[in-house]
């Protein structure tokens, strides 16, 4: 059984699913770009060349497991300077098997079947970069909030965003130093290229994420800087924090009570 699956979803992009995390073949008429890399499990590099021939540049939305750990298949990637330490920190194949293999769906994967670490070339990614595939070009917004160099990734020819983990329906604000003001901030920033896309893509759960899902999420960090949030106790990845707007214990996707779709899971050393 292969370990990826694909789906056309624009002409030119391939949604590359990992588990429960979406990477994106994008591909120009001279060069393809690959978000993300995934868990590293199986080889993606070899897997995307059965769909190109063209030169790949990759690149990372941020320096999480399930977004980076592919990335030792590759000579070069492309990451913002401010997720390096965690990128290098995640880089070690020993410590990802440790890691992931007692998990649900990853228990077969021996050692061998993890991404080797990266000794490669990084490059950087900053707000304003504009990739130029041939005919259509990735301009990188700078979100940072769910990692401290999260990036976006604007399609403007094609009026679609990649907001990968940056924005969306459960955005964690859980580690040190990952203020909600700061996180606030990012947003107001991104809010300025509004009406320059139709289309926003994510990462996880549903592919295709309502354009309201910014506001939400404005809304929430207001509210928790005014501690006006609903502010209910809930588990992430087994950890006690809380969420800014109540949800649906029972969906999947924890979705909002009122209906709404973005909300914000956040401890409270990082409510200010």
């Amino acid at each position: 059984m292969e370990y990826f699956t694909e789906r056309q979803i624009h002409p030119r992009v391939r949604q590359i699913i990992d588990h429960d995390v979406y990477m994106f073949l994008i591909e120009g008429d001279k060069e393809a770009a690959l978000i993300d890399t995934g868990y590293g499990i199986d080889n993606i590099r070899e897997y995307i060349s059965q769909f190109t021939d063209k030169p790949i540049k990759v690149l990372l939305t941020h320096n999480h497991g399930d977004h980076a750990s592919g990335s030792g298949w590759f000579d070069t990637v492309y990451l913002n300077d401010k997720d390096l330490p965690g990128f290098w920190n995640n880089n070690h194949r020993e410590k990802r098997y440790e890691r992931m293999h007692t998990h649900e769906g990853f228990e077969q994967y021996s050692l061998e079947d993890y991404a080797p670490d990266f000794t490669g070339t990084i490059l950087p990614l900053n707000q304003g970069d504009v990739i130029d595939l041939g005919r259509i070009t990735l301009e990188v917004i700078e979100v940072p909030g769910h990692s401290f160099g999260s990036v976006m990734f604007l399609m403007r020819e094609e009026r679609i965003i990649i907001y990968g983990d940056a924005c969306g329906r459960r955005l964690g604000l859980l580690s040190p130093g990952h203020y909600v003001s700061d996180y606030l901030k990012a947003l107001e920033n991104l809010k300025q290229f509004d009406g320059t896309y139709d289309v926003i893509w994510r990462s996880h759960n549903e592919l295709v994420c309502p354009l309201e899902v910014l506001d939400d999420c404005i809304e929430c960090c207001r509210e928790i800087l005014n501690h006006t949030d609903d502010h209910v106790p809930v588990l992430r990845h087994g950890r006690p924090v809380f969420a800014a707007k109540d949800i649906d214990r029972s969906d999947r996707y924890e979705k909002r009570l009122d209906g709404r779709t973005g909300n914000i899971y956040y401890v409270d050393e990082n409510a200010r």
